[in-house]
């Protein structure tokens, strides 16, 4: 008597993020949208699995499966991730219901290989080991520098005291994580050589930038207003929130060269002290939550980037390119992109200097123009989502050989 034999399972990944990036509400949206891409190009059947997401009704990108874990049976404790000695905060997301039903999915699938968007994800990583399953981490910073750099500047929301200890534990998880998975996707050569340098025995490290859709013209001076200027992100960020302060106590002195520049400031969960500021400053607005970018991005006249403190590579430069809004940046605002001070952005390492710069391109058309046509070319050629999702497939497509030869 011949048994049957069960077939193996169709070739998939499982896709492990905090939420679904069929509503985009920022980077880490954006950087997911472009692992979906990428494993479609690998020709991969691909399961989203969200651990205890905010809102429970956003539908998974299209082509995809959607799982959720459960919420938790009992609230969970602001700081109850302190217990552990390497609890982090996003720790609140992993309750036992929803390793569980981790367990359970990766049984039911079987992937062939998962994917953790950001190192807010490593609970999962336990569990895929376990099971077998070749794992990627999608590394959207380099997570302890970044908390260093924070807690250096007190450029995070964490109670005092507690800013040292968790840059402390970030290097400790992210150390131990990298060298866990089988590869690490990090978006740009310094943060690939950061992580190579930091972490001994880490994972064969891939760069795949961040990328967003590009049009095949970018938009000109047409229907913009040039005398506005823009700034955007997720205002819950403290290193966003530093930057719109840097703004606001520039508006004066861009106002008294061109009275009728104002100031937008878009992004979601701006605190209190930010608000008021706002309110009392002549010729800015603080927009909130606003549904879509675009529109924003599209009316501009320039993106003002004054950041100092992250890492990764920001969103919000890419997309201007790709509206073509010029930007005018510190070089930490554009860390990590290939660009070129004066023919894709302007630089710009004070206030002064920023509002120098900001006053250059409302007055020079010819400069706009060129500044547009050049950093169109760079998003098209290196950030697109048609770009890197190759990147991603290819890379997929190693972990794959590499494990198969193990």
């Amino acid at each position: 008597m011949v048994l049957p034999v069960e077939p193996p399972p169709a070739p998939s990944a499982l896709l492990v993020a905090q939420r679904s990036p069929a509503t985009t509400y920022g980077g880490v949206d954006l950087r997911c949208r472009t692992t979906v891409a990428g494993l479609h190009a690998a020709r991969l059947g691909i399961t989203l699995f969200c651990p205890d997401p905010a809102d429970r009704t956003t539908p998974p990108p299209p082509g995809c499966g959607l799982r959720l874990g459960p919420p938790a049976a009992q609230p969970v404790p602001a700081l109850g991730w302190l217990a552990a000695p390497d609890g982090l905060p996003a720790d609140r997301w992993w309750h036992e219901g929803v390793l569980a039903e981790l367990a359970s999915v990766v049984a039911e699938l079987r992937p062939s290989v998962a994917v953790l968007e950001h190192l807010v994800m490593q609970r999962a990583l336990p569990v895929l080991r376990a099971a077998g399953v070749p794992t990627v981490l999608s590394a959207h910073n380099v997570e302890g520098r970044l908390h260093d750099d924070m807690a250096a500047a007190r450029g995070d929301a964490l109670p005092p005291g507690l800013s040292a200890r968790v840059a402390e534990r970030t290097r400790a998880v992210e150390g131990t994580v990298v060298a866990q998975v089988d590869a690490v996707w990090a978006c740009s050569e310094r943060d690939a050589a950061l992580l190579r340098e930091t972490y001994a025995g880490c994972a064969p490290v891939t760069v795949v930038p961040n990328a967003v859709d590009v049009p095949e013209v970018p938009a000109g001076d047409e229907g913009r207003d040039l005398d506005e200027v823009l700034y955007a992100g997720a205002l819950g960020y403290p290193p966003n929130v530093a930057a719109a302060e840097v703004l606001l106590e520039a508006l004066p002195a861009l106002r008294a060269a061109a009275p009728a520049l104002h100031l937008t400031v878009l992004g979601s969960g701006p605190p209190p002290a930010l608000r008021a500021r706002a309110a009392a400053t002549p010729g800015a607005l603080l927009t909130g939550t606003v549904p879509d970018a675009a529109p924003y991005l599209a009316r501009a006249g320039v993106l003002a980037v004054p950041l100092q403190v992250g890492s990764g590579t920001r969103f919000k430069v890419l997309e201007a390119f790709a509206a073509g809004l010029p930007v005018v940046s510190t070089p930490k605002g554009v860390e990590g992109l290939d660009v070129v001070d004066g023919e894709h952005v302007l630089l710009a390492d004070s206030a002064r200097e920023l509002v120098e710069a900001v006053l250059r391109l409302r007055a020079d058309a010819g400069l706009r123009e060129a500044l547009r046509a050049q950093a169109h070319a760079l998003v098209g050629e290196r950030y697109s989502t048609s770009a890197v999702a190759p990147l991603v497939a290819a890379s997929v497509a190693e972990v794959l050989e590499r494990r198969a030869r193990a």
